[in-house]
């Protein structure tokens, strides 16, 4: 699903998974067809290593899609969207899934592969990759961003329903494998972001506020209106 401007798009749900996840088959056919034609060492090793990065990605993709249509499929309180872009003022935003309640807490989930630990350490993101540690672009901040471009695509197309006294607020989320652990302290503003998959059910209970209550029950980290 792509929205952008002068773009129209109907929506027919089954139950309230608006969108499923995308499939990678045709990415992966076309680099696979790449590699049997390729005849440069330096071109096979790089189609190898995108090949089996986008395996990984799609692998943690779906294992974190898995736990949350398991449990948001039949609820009439909560739209999930997985595999969303916006094209919006001249930004793009690719978020791996979205859910969004009738209090309009609006989850943004950012899927990562990470599989044995993550740590927050020399001035950066690590993570531990055969038994070596090595840097990596913040996740948070890379769904910071996803946020943002989501946030100016609502505000300027009034799709937040104002005339019910409801305002958005956003969690930034970073579902990972449920096999990795967090090494140490994350930042301040990264505190309460960083989910494995699994657990993503027990966290949105824990922040999701009771209708009719006045506050959301959450971390202050992953949250921004």
């Amino acid at each position: 699903m792509r929205f952008s401007r002068g773009l129209s798009v109907s929506i027919t749900p089954e139950g309230m998974i608006f969108k499923e996840k995308d499939s990678i088959e045709h990415r992966l056919s076309e680099l696979n067809r790449h590699l049997t034609e390729a005849t440069s060492e330096t071109d096979r090793r790089w189609l190898k290593k995108e090949i089996a990065i986008l395996r990984a990605g799609d692998k943690g993709e779906q294992d974190t899609a898995y736990f949350i249509d398991f449990e948001l499929k039949d609820s009439r309180k909560w739209a999930v969207i997985h595999d969303l872009r916006i094209e919006w003022n001249g930004r793009v935003a690719q978020i791996d899934h979205l859910m969004i309640n009738r209090l309009m807490e609006i989850y943004v989930v950012e899927s990562k592969s990470f599989r044995s630990k993550v740590r927050y350490a020399n001035g950066g993101w690590e993570r531990l990759n055969d038994k070596r540690w090595e840097g990596i672009a913040s996740p948070v901040e890379q769904n910071e961003r996803h946020i943002f471009v989501l946030k100016e695509f609502l505000s300027e197309n009034d799709f937040a329903p104002a005339r019910f006294g409801l305002s958005p607020t956003f969690f930034n989320i970073i579902a990972v494998q449920p096999s990795c652990s967090i090494v140490g302290n994350l930042p301040r503003d990264a505190s309460g972001c960083v989910s494995p998959g699994g657990r993503l059910s027990a966290r949105l209970q824990a922040d999701m506020r009771p209708y009719g209550t006045s506050s959301p029950r959450t971390t202050p980290g992953g949250r921004t209106r």
